[in-house]
């Protein structure tokens, strides 16, 4: 993942490099043409935004699914384990993209940032989580759950590949930065209690795809994204995969 990560680092970079060696040429031979590379710039910032629904395969230690009743219940009361396998939620997304290159073909080259916002995926047996009941007249449950942070930063760096005059295809890769809780615990009266709680950081590189529409201003377009969560908590290693679907738009400033 590293190495993945230097090289789209190193094409960010060389990206930037080329930017500034071309406005200077430019500077040096024309102040004109100097202006322009600001002009051109200008015209191809973007913003973004996207409606997305994310389903996420879970694999993580079975302690976080294995509680004991509540120290409240009966002595009598059993409760069965807890398997979280999988889970969905919705999110939108706003992002801002840039030609670091703003000439001819090279404009195509793309470099973005996005903050993708879920939407309640941590509600009670909701989103990524699951539970079962063992009290059902005392609304007495245990549930095992991975929480998403309220914001998810990423990095984009992308191609986007024009196709006659209104279509278009754009093939990239996402520098993703979670942060995640994985608990356990119990589910009373429809408030949580969590009883084992651990904290996981994790950045990956996915890859994404972009297919639209776009006229001289803006796009309408169709995102398929690949997502990956993998670490380390005090019970075992934990793992995510999953894909996300999404329906935006963007608007050139």
């Amino acid at each position: 993942m590293k190495k993945l990560e230097n090289i789209v680092r190193g094409l960010f970079v060389s990206a930037v490099a080329g930017s500034i060696l071309l406005f200077t040429s430019c500077k040096t031979a024309d102040h004109t043409e100097s202006y322009n590379y600001f002009k051109r710039f200008a015209r191809n910032i973007s913003s973004s935004f996207e409606i997305q629904t994310t389903h996420m395969n879970i694999d993580i230690p079975e302690q976080y699914g294995d509680i004991p009743p509540h120290p409240n219940d009966p002595p009598s009361s059993v409760t069965k384990k807890v398997k979280l396998k999988s889970g969905h939620y919705w999110s939108m997304a706003f992002g801002l993209d840039v030609s670091p290159v703003p000439y001819k073909i090279i404009e195509n080259l793309k470099f973005g940032y996005t903050a993708t916002f879920p939407l309640n995926p941590n509600t009670i047996r909701e989103g990524l989580s699951e539970m079962e009941w063992y009290q059902k007249g005392a609304y007495a449950g245990t549930y095992s759950r991975v929480e998403v942070p309220n914001t998810i930063n990423s990095l984009r760096l992308s191609w986007r590949q024009p196709i006659g005059r209104s279509y278009f295809i754009e093939a990239g890769g996402s520098l993703d930065f979670w942060k995640i809780n994985v608990q356990g615990g119990w589910d009373r009266y429809y408030s949580e209690e969590p009883m084992i709680e651990d904290s996981l950081k994790d950045r990956s590189i996915n890859p994404f795809l972009r297919l639209g529409l776009a006229n001289e201003k803006a796009t309408l377009h169709l995102l398929i994204k690949g997502e990956r969560i993998e670490g380390k908590v005090p019970y075992g290693d934990v793992e995510l995969r999953g894909t996300t679907f999404g329906l935006g738009f963007s608007y050139k400033f």
